[in-house]
């Protein structure tokens, strides 16, 4: 689905997980249309409190006109919150296309994605979702509680959570 070239990485430090930072980007704020295209987002861990538990990859909050295409999204994981690579919160007219979401978890909601609190208008288009996993909540692709939220044309593929194994609702 996604052919990714450049890669952003949270791995700091020694190989293992623990050093890595919390949110590889943030996108907070934003007001306007705002690309992201072609780029590999791996190895965040939000594993603190707050705002820093949620949202490995990309932590989304109060934005409008976020697009995001053929980008891969994996080996990402939320360790004590929601949304393993993806965690969005207040925002509206956000759209994934051609992505991949592979390999993410969470402890919370969501192993790849999450999204809550008057969210509205978010879509994933010609999406693959493989290897996702909430451990210990719903979702193990996505979590869905109250946005406008469409699919079209996604894959779902071996996800794993407590209920909804690929979308809870």
């Amino acid at each position: 689905v996604a052919v990714s070239s450049t890669i952003l990485s949270g791995g700091i430090g020694s190989s293992s997980q623990n050093d890595n930072i919390y949110h590889v980007l943030k996108a907070v704020n934003i007001s306007s249309s705002t690309v992201l295209d072609g780029f590999t987002i791996q190895r965040g861990y939000a594993a603190s409190s707050g705002a820093d538990r949620h949202g490995a990859a990309i932590l989304i909050n109060n934005s409008f006109g976020l697009r995001i295409f053929n980008s891969t999204f994996r080996s990402n994981r939320a360790d004590s919150g929601d949304g393993g690579a993806i965690h969005i919160t207040n925002s509206a007219d956000i759209q994934f296309s051609f992505c991949l979401f592979t390999n993410n978890g969470a402890r919370g909601d969501g192993g790849a994605v999450y999204m809550a609190n008057s969210s509205s208008n978010i879509r994933f288009l010609s999406c693959e979702f493989s290897d996702n996993e909430s451990t210990n909540e719903d979702g193990g692709a996505m979590a869905i509680f109250g946005p406008e939220i469409v699919t079209s044309s996604c894959l779902f593929i071996d996800q794993s959570a407590q209920r909804g194994g690929a979308i809870f609702m």
